[in-house]
Formats: structure tokens, sequence, C-alpha cells
């Protein structure tokens, strides 16, 4: 997975959401049905294992074809039984994960004819009940047309396990049975479900909306599930003495503790590589902090090891903290499961304060926080058997800043002048992540194409970028520019296209066939100053009028004044809030429209009287 990305996945589910191959819609499951039975251990109070087992008939609705029978396993969940075709064994690699422990079985199951249909049967054991945390109700690949869900859960767990149902459709009955023992069966039925839809832009995770089942009872309350996840913390780091020294040497010259915070986490984005190693209880367990620094590489958990190491050296109070990013459809508040969780970072407790601090978000600066942890939960480290529950704070969308200033003239019927643009936060996070990826001979061309965007036609004869440094607050970009296309003569009047906002994600959303809700992916600040110096003999015949909006999803402002023989524009678009429900959809669109059409209005100068 890419540094930049938050979600790193800590445990596997019950099957990735990815979807394995193209789907094919001559493919359906006519029938499935899965079978889970939960095993209690001896003293009858506990989960010892879940076996589970499926059953699933695919079925060509139009012709011939082959379909893709799936299940996902790893170190903690066997493959005890595969039939209905070959089956094949090897690691999973998606796009989403760089590397985790967890291994797919599948069988490519043929089907000859129309109406003709192919059956698959796993059967998998969770030999470690933590791991058996949620089940995803709908398939990745196939509509379904009739899919049955059991969880059979025996007499002396009854009263321990509890079933969370999230996000459910009308399409999805479900109902309890208890036998003469007192054994209780939950049954879920659906009908006509779609399989998991993902393509959608600005989406959000599907995660997080998808019907699903959380299974509760592996830990009494968050304080089990917390000395649980504490449990891998505590070994004890033998080969600390030469990080210390490294450490200290690092610090030598920092004069408060705000530099030492800055110089170590520096270091770390930096220096150490990001790796997700999740093999086996590795997926629980960070490494240790003399063994990340050694290699010089970590996942999330390994990084946070360190960070935690190296401010302890130098007086801070640091500690490891788990938290689930807004890819995780659950919060630790409500569902007491390695399910709420998908990522560490390190927090730093001061006296009425904490700081959090994480190793993969380079150049995002210390006390910004990447949008996709704000407002989650965080499960902070505080000994054995005591544990501090807080939230990332939500924060304002003005630190993610992009901030134009131009200064122009009219020549030979273009605009020229000179330009910058400020950008902080996430805007400068994901800019300055992109330029520092690409080889050295291809980062002018990317930086004049951002200077230009979305403007066509624009020659940039120099471009500079200041903080550009992971410690950097912010990141400057100065050009020199032409826009060729800008300025149109019609006879007596030049009509010049200004375009002051220049944010991307201010479009219409297209409703056709979409099916999911809207999530943009953070809240940012977009402003432009520009000035326009008016050409001798030239006169304004027409400036845009004042707009402005204030609704529940932008504040936006475009102000045109004249003065001195300068033509000045301040205009603002500050995205507040990212998220749009489907039924909103009409709503944005002729919000956004309105902007638009402000946006793009043009400026009319003329010589005549």
């Amino acid at each position: 997975m890419k540094k930049q990305k938050l979600w790193i996945l800590l445990i596997i589910l019950i099957f990735p959401l990815s979807v394995f191959a193209e789907n094919d819609d001559n493919i359906i499951i006519s029938d499935a049905e899965v079978i889970y039975s939960i095993i209690a251990s001896k003293s009858g109070n506990q989960i010892k294992k879940v076996k589970m087992k499926s059953t699933t008939i695919y079925e060509a609705t139009r012709t011939s074809g082959n379909a893709l029978a799936v299940e996902f396993y790893n170190d903690y969940i066997t493959i005890d039984k595969a039939s209905g075709a070959k089956a094949n064994y090897r690691h999973w690699i998606s796009n989403d994960l760089f590397y985790v422990d967890s291994k797919v079985c599948y069988m490519d199951l043929p089907i000859k004819k129309k109406g003709g249909t192919a059956k698959a049967v796993f059967e998998k054991t969770y030999i470690n009940a933590a791991h058996f945390t949620q089940i995803i109700l709908p398939s990745a690949s196939y509509f379904t047309k009739n899919k049955t869900i059991k969880i059979v859960v025996p007499a002396t767990l009854s009263s321990i396990i509890k079933i969370v149902e999230k996000d459910f459709t009308p399409e999805i009955t479900s109902q309890r049975i208890i036998d003469k023992d007192g054994n209780i069966t939950y049954i879920y039925t659906l009908s006509d479900i779609p399989n998991i839809s993902s393509g959608e832009p600005f989406s959000p995770p599907i995660e997080t909306k998808i019907p699903r089942l959380y299974i509760l009872g592996q830990f009494a309350d968050l304080g089990e599930l917390y000395k649980y996840l504490y449990s891998y913390t505590t070994d004890i780091d033998e080969n600390i003495e030469q990080l210390n020294s490294f450490v200290a040497d690092l610090t030598k010259n920092c004069n408060s503790n705000q530099e030492r915070i800055s110089k170590i986490t520096e270091w770390v984005q930096q220096n150490i590589r990001y790796i997700a190693i999740e093999h086996g209880e590795y997926g629980t367990r960070p490494d240790k902090a003399s063994e990340v620094f050694r290699k010089r590489y970590g996942d999330c958990k390994g990084m946070s090891s360190l960070l935690k190491a190296m401010f302890r050296f130098v007086g801070l109070d640091a500690r490891l903290a788990w938290i689930g990013t807004e890819q995780v459809g659950s919060q630790y508040s409500e569902i007491y499961s390695l399910a709420s969780g998908n990522h560490m970072i390190c927090a730093l407790i001061n006296a009425d304060s904490v700081l959090y601090v994480d190793g993969t978000s380079s150049y995002l600066p210390i006390g910004h926080y990447h949008p996709s942890i704000q407002g989650r939960d965080v499960l902070i480290e505080d000994g054995e058997s005591n544990y501090i529950l807080n939230k990332i704070p939500v924060q304002s969308p003005m630190i993610n800043s992009d901030i134009l200033h131009s200064e122009l003239v009219i020549s030979d019927n273009k605009l020229t002048g000179t330009q910058s643009r400020i950008l902080t936060g996430v805007n400068r996070m994901s800019l300055c992540a992109q330029y520092n990826s690409l080889d050295i001979s291809k980062r002018n061309d990317f930086i004049n194409r951002f200077v230009s965007y979305p403007k066509k036609n624009v020659d940039i004869t120099t471009s500079t970028i200041i903080g550009n440094s992971l410690d950097a607050s912010e990141t400057i970009i100065s050009s020199t520019i032409l826009e060729n296309d800008a300025c149109r003569h019609l006879g007596d009047a030049i009509y010049i296209n200004l375009l002051p906002i220049r944010y991307p994600n201010a479009k219409t959303i297209n409703l056709q066939n979409r099916k999911q809700d809207v999530l943009f992916h953070f809240p940012t600040n977009f402003e432009a100053n520009i000035k326009i110096t008016i050409p001798d003999g030239f006169k304004v015949k027409h400036i845009p009028m004042h707009y402005s909006s204030i609704n529940k999803w932008f504040e936006a402002e475009i102000n045109y004044s004249i003065a001195n023989g300068i033509i000045k524009c301040n205009a603002r678009f500050t995205l507040i809030k990212r998220d749009v429900a489907l039924n909103e959809i009409n709503q944005w669109n002729l919000l956004i429209r309105d902007f638009n059409q402000a946006n793009s209005e043009q400026l009319v100068l003329t010589t005549s009287n």
C-alpha cells in the first residue's frame, strides 16, 4: 500500500471487498447458504473456534461461462475443504494491500450452457476466535438471487455472543430460533442483492455502507479488547542502546520539545520505508523499535513503536495508540472488536492535551491530522489494565488551503504575469508526495500542469517551489505565466475568462445510475486574489456581480472591484461538509451550478466611449 494511505488493514475480514475478477453479469449466484458454527471452550464461557461451511450455486443466465469461487484465509483461518473444481491456493495481492497475511483459495467452475449451474463448497475454521469479527452479507462479485446466512451459538454462549446488524436493506430479513437445548440460530435471508459496487467516483468506503454483521463476545468489554491488544506490546527491547545513541545525536541541537518532536518525526517519515507486514500475529504485534531502526522499514505499528521509543528517550510521555480510519465501519466505543481498528499511531501526552503523530503521514505538519482519522475513536495505552479512549479532533477546513495570488496584464490579447500558490495541510501533503515520488526529469512538467489547471494552452516560463521539505508548514509555487486563450476580442471589446477558483471538485455529480452517496476526499479552502492592470485606452464595460453562497456543504464568495486602473478579484470556496447523501445530490448540483456560473462569468473591457 502507498505510504500516504492510512487505511492499513491489521485484520482480515471474512473476505476482502476488492473484486477478485472482472464482474460478468452473465454469471449470478442463484442460491447460497453459509453456516457459521461457534464452538465453546471446555469451560463453556469462551469461544474456542468457529467452523464455517459455504455452499454456492452459480448460474449462467445468457450463455456459457465460468464462475470464480473465492475464499480467503490466513494464519488464523484455515481452509479445511474446497470442492467443485480444482482448488488453487496462493497469496492475495490487491491494489490496496501491499502485503498482508491473507491467502486465497479459488476454483474456476465452467458452466457449459445458458441456464446451467455449478456448485462450490468451502469449509473453514477460525482457529483464533478474536479474528471472527464481522460478516459481509452481499457477494463481492456476483448478483445474488437468494442467500441464507446462519450463525449457530451454543447455549453456554447465548448470553455472551451478540450480533450487531449494520446498514441492512429491505431485501434482508432476519430471525432468531432457540432450540430445546437453548442453542440459538441467527438466520439472515437475502433476496435479489447486487454485488458490491465500488466503481463510483467519490464514494464512501465500501466497508462503511454495505450490509454487514459484527460478532461481539470475544471480549467482554472495551477493557478486555485493550488488554488483548496491549499484550502484544510488552516485549522487552534488549537492543535499544544504539537507537538511544542515535536519538541523542539527532536532537542535540534542539532547544525545545517542539523541535525534538519535529526532528524525530521528520527523520522517521524520511528514513523508514513503509511496508505493511501483517504475517500471523504481526497483524497485531508491533515490531520492536530497535528492529525497525535497524531494518529501516516497518508497518504503521512498527513505525509507531519506533516513534514511541525515540520520543521517550528525550523525556516525552509517548504511547502507542490504536485507531480505525474512516475505512472502518465501526468505532471502538460501540464495537469492541478487532474490526474497529486498522491503524496505529503515537500519542504524546501533555498535562492538558494529547498530540498525535502518525509515522505514515509524510508532509503533513505536526498537529495536522489526516481527514481519514479525524473524529475517530483512538485507544491509547495506559498500562496493563487501564486505557484512555479519546477522539481525534475534527479540524477546520482552513488548515487545508490553496491560495492563489496573481498580478496580470493584457498583452497581445493574452493574460501574462506572475502568480504564486500557497498550499497548506492535506493540499500540501498531496502535492509534495506526488512531486517527490517522481523522477527529477518529470517534476517540472508536473508542477506546470498543476499551476495551469484547469486552463488549456498556458505557457509557464519559470516555476520555483519552496517548502518542499517534510518539516515545512507550507509550500509555495511561484510562476511566470502566459494564458494564451484567456482573452477574446469581439469588435471593440475584450472578454476575459478569469476563472478565479480552480478547485477540481467543484463539479456537478452525475446521477445517472448512481447508487452511492458522495464523499469528497477532505474539507478544503481555496482562495484567489487576482489583480489585472487595465490597458491604456480601455475601460471596464462589465464586471461580474457580487456572488455569495452559504449552505450546508460550502461557503463561497466572489467579489470584483476597480481602483486606480486595476481590476481586483477576491474569491473563496470553502468545502465544509464532505458528504452528500444520494437523495441530496440534486440539491448539491443546483448549488454548484450557480457557483460555477458565477466563477466563469467574464470581464468585459472596451475602447468605445
